[in-house]
C-alpha cells in the first residue's frame, strides 16, 4: 500500500471511530468491505480503548527517538506514515497530533505564573453593543436586555444570545437599526437572529447586524471567524458582508473565515449552496457543499478546492485540526484562543510544517508540552509571552 493510500485509510477510521454519524451509510459499507479495512479498524480500537495518556506519551517519545535515528536514511515519508498510525490515539484521547521536520523543529516550559499572567483556554464571553450605544457584557448568565422595540432580546446560559418578535406587538416601519456582537480574545459566543437563523463567534471576531430584518435581504457584517445555520427564507436572499467580499444564500451551512491577519478569505460550505462573490476582481463563484474558496486579499484572486467541512466547523465543537499548517499560523490561532503575545528567535522558526488535533479546553502547558514530545521545538513561557526559540 502506498503511503498516501495508508494515510487515507486511517483518516477514514479515525472519522468512523469519531463522528460516524457524518459518514454516508454507502460509503462506510464499501470501506468496511474490504478485510484489511476492518481489522485497521479493529486494531485502531482497542488501542484506543486500551491506551492512558500517559502510555500515550511515552510511547510518542519513545517511538518518536526511534524515527528519528531513521530520517535521514529512510525518509519525511516513513514519519508521515508513522504519524498517521498514531493520529488514532490522539483523536481517541483529543491530544494533539503533530509532525513537521523533526530535525529543525523545540521545548522546556520555565518559570512560574502568576495568577493575573496565566494562559488559559477562552471561555464563553462577549460584548453587545447595542443601537443607543449601550454596551453589555455577556456570559454564561440568563439575562433579558431592555430595548424600547417590538423585539425581545435574552441572553441563555446555553442557547447565547436570542432576538426575537414580541408576540401581539405590531411591527412599524422604522429607520433599521443595528447591534454589534463583540467576540474578544480568549472568547466565543453563539447568537440567534431575529430570522432564526444561529451564528457561532470565534475569538475576535465582530457581527454588526440589525434588531430586524426588513426588505428584501437579510445583511450582517462580519469580522474574524463565523459560522452560520441560516434559516431558509425563499422570499429574502442572506448576506454576509466582508471585507472586499459578499457571501449570498438562502438557507445552509457555511463556515466563513475572515481574519485581515491572514490576508485571505476562507467560506467553506457544509450544507445546501453560496456564492462568494469578489470585490476587487468582480468575480462571482458558486460553492456546492465540500467546496472551500480561498480569496487572496491583496490581489482578490479566488480559487475553489474540495474540503472536507468538518476540519474547517471543528472549533465549533471544541476543537482545533490543523492540515498542513506552518507554525507561525498555528501559533495565531492559539493566541486568538489562549490571549498571548509570541516571539520568535529565529524567522525561519515560522515556516515549520505542522498537522494536528487539539482540544481548545486544554490548559496551554498541555499543548506546548504535546508539541515539544513530538518535534524539535522549544518554548519558553515568561508571564503573557511565549518565547519561541
Amino acid at each position: 500500500m502506498q503511503a498516501n493510500d495508508h494515510d487515507n485509510q486511517i483518516e477514514f477510521a479515525v472519522r468512523l471511530l469519531n463522528e460516524r454519524e457524518r459518514l454516508e451509510e454507502n460509503e462506510v459499507e464499501q470501506w468496511l468491505a474490504k478485510p484489511e479495512n476492518r481489522a485497521l479498524l479493529d486494531e485502531l480500537t482497542r488501542i484506543r480503548q486500551g491506551l492512558e495518556k500517559r502510555e500515550y506519551h511515552a510511547l510518542k517519545r519513545k517511538e518518536w527517538k526511534n524515527i528519528q535515528k531513521q530520517i535521514r536514511p529512510v525518509g519525511l515519508h516513513i514519519v508521515r506514515r508513522w504519524m498517521s498510525a498514531v493520529a488514532i490515539l490522539v483523536l481517541g484521547l483529543g491530544i494533539g497530533l503533530w509532525f513537521g521536520r523533526p530535525e529543525e523543529t523545540v521545548l522546556t516550559l520555565k518559570g512560574q505564573q502568576g495568577e493575573k499572567d496565566q494562559i488559559v483556554p477562552g471561555k464563553e464571553q462577549a460584548r453587545l453593543i447595542l443601537a443607543d450605544g449601550r454596551e453589555v457584557a455577556l456570559g454564561k448568565k440568563n439575562a433579558s436586555i431592555e430595548v424600547h422595540r417590538p423585539v425581545k432580546i435574552t441572553n441563555d446560559s446555553i442557547d447565547g444570545l436570542k432576538y426575537s418578535q414580541v408576540a401581539g406587538q405590531q411591527v412599524e416601519e422604522v429607520t433599521v437599526e443595528y447591534n454589534t456582537l463583540q467576540v474578544p480574545v480568549g472568547g466565543f459566543y453563539k447568537l440567534e437572529l431575529p430570522d432564526g437563523s444561529k451564528v457561532w463567534l470565534n475569538a475576535a471576531s465582530e457581527l454588526k447586524f440589525p434588531i430586524r430584518f426588513t426588505g428584501k435581504k437579510r445583511e450582517v457584517y462580519l469580522k474574524g471567524e463565523g459560522y452560520f445555520e441560516v434559516r431558509k427564507d425563499m422570499g429574502r436572499l442572506f448576506v454576509v458582508h466582508l471585507n472586499e467580499a459578499d457571501v449570498t444564500v438562502l438557507g445552509t451551512a457555511f463556515n466563513i473565515n475572515a481574519y485581515e491577519e491572514e490576508n485571505h478569505i476562507y467560506t467553506t460550505l457544509a450544507e445546501g449552496a453560496v456564492t462568494f462573490y469578489s470585490h476587487q476582481q468582480d468575480k462571482q463563484l458558486i460553492l456546492q457543499p465540500g467546496m472551500q474558496s480561498d480569496m487572496d486579499l491583496k490581489t482578490g484572486a479566488t480559487t475553489l478546492e474540495k474540503v472536507d467541512p468538518s476540519i474547517y466547523t471543528a472549533w465549533t465543537g471544541g476543537r482545533f485540526i490543523f492540515q498542513s499548517i506552518t507554525l507561525e499560523a498555528m501559533m495565531r490561532q492559539l493566541q486568538r484562543w489562549y490571549d498571548f503575545e509570541v516571539f520568535y528567535r529565529k524567522r525561519e522558526l515560522k515556516n515549520y510544517n505542522f498537522r494536528g488535533m487539539l482540544d481548545r479546553d486544554m490548559g496551554i502547558q498541555e499543548v506546548l508540552n504535546i508539541i515539544e514530545e513530538t518535534t524539535d521545538v522549544k518554548f519558553q513561557i515568561n508571564g503573557r509571552t511565549i518565547v519561541v526559540q
